[in-house]
């Protein structure tokens, strides 16, 4: 899958220092044969879930308990798996999928809700149920409402692979936070569709996928390593180690590690502690 090499290629070329780098200090907590993760999210009722992808071909839905056990639910169809997935409070679960949306209900069917993207890689509801969809190729964000209503929301001067790949929505449901390039944008939300003219957050970081906390802190994967970025802008790593090639992160839900963030990597998903 031409996309998939892709990626791979932007994370080991977009190579930048990243001080104390001792790989023997990474934890981690699940190892993994044979397919990569991409995407990971958790619930509120003790369970993650994993996009897991080859090269070429259909990827996997998984969940993970806190012991680590994996159970398959949905085969993933589309030529771009992943990362973004997004849980809704019906426990159903929505999956950026090329140039699609994928739903998987509780019980393990599947639908497309959304198509006819370029390459979308994120997805975000807010709390009225709205979706906004990172499309990348075009450097696009739309909003899907609750009646299934696609209204552009944002569109980028520029365009290319990797340029629009994460979303993340705050706490109060009051902003949205895009990555675009080596930006963050940050958008104001309100009940129409015009969110403004966008505030930049952060500048000149070579970032991909991103998370919040509960305290509206950002989290976002680089390179080699997980950065923090605060409400006002300010960043710090967090890993003393070279992780490899990390995309997904999230922050610990309800029997995991609430004071951990878990990072998707080549082979695996490692936890690196959060700040206190």
């Amino acid at each position: 899958m031409k996309a998939l090499k892709n990626l791979s290629v932007f994370l080991i070329s977009s190579l930048f220092c990243i001080a104390s780098v001792r790989a023997e200090d990474t934890e981690y907590f699940l190892k993994i044969s044979g397919n990569r993760p991409y995407g990971i999210a958790c619930d509120n009722n003790g369970l993650m879930y994993m996009i897991t992808a080859p090269h070429a071909g259909n990827g996997t839905l998984s969940t993970v308990t806190p012991d680590g056990t994996i159970t398959d639910i949905a085969v993933l169809e589309g030529k771009f798996i992943g990362p973004g997935i997004c849980i809704a409070t019906d426990k159903s679960i929505y999956i950026a999928v090329g140039n699609k949306i994928i739903r998987v209900l509780p019980d393990s069917t599947a639908d497309i809700i959304a198509e006819g993207f370029s390459l979308c890689f994120d997805l975000k509801r807010d709390h009225r149920d709205n979706m906004y969809v990172a499309d990348d190729y075009t450097g696009t964000i739309y909003k899907i409402t609750r009646s299934g209503e696609q209204q552009l929301f944002y569109k980028s001067d520029t365009s290319g692979l990797f340029l629009l790949t994460s979303l993340v929505i705050d706490r109060s449901n009051e902003h949205l936070y895009a990555r675009e390039g080596n930006r963050i944008l940050k958008f104001k939300l309100n009940s129409n569709n015009a969110p403004g003219q966008p505030e930049i957050l952060v500048d000149n970081l070579k970032l991909f996928y991103m998370c919040r906390d509960k305290n509206n802190n950002i989290y976002a994967s680089t390179l080699e390593n997980v950065i923090q970025i605060d409400a006002h802008g300010k960043t710090q790593y967090l890993s003393q180690d070279s992780l490899k090639t990390p995309i997904g992160v999230a922050v610990g839900g309800k029997g995991f590690d609430t004071e951990s963030l878990y990072v998707t990597v080549e082979d695996g998903i490692v936890k690196v502690p959060v700040p206190k």
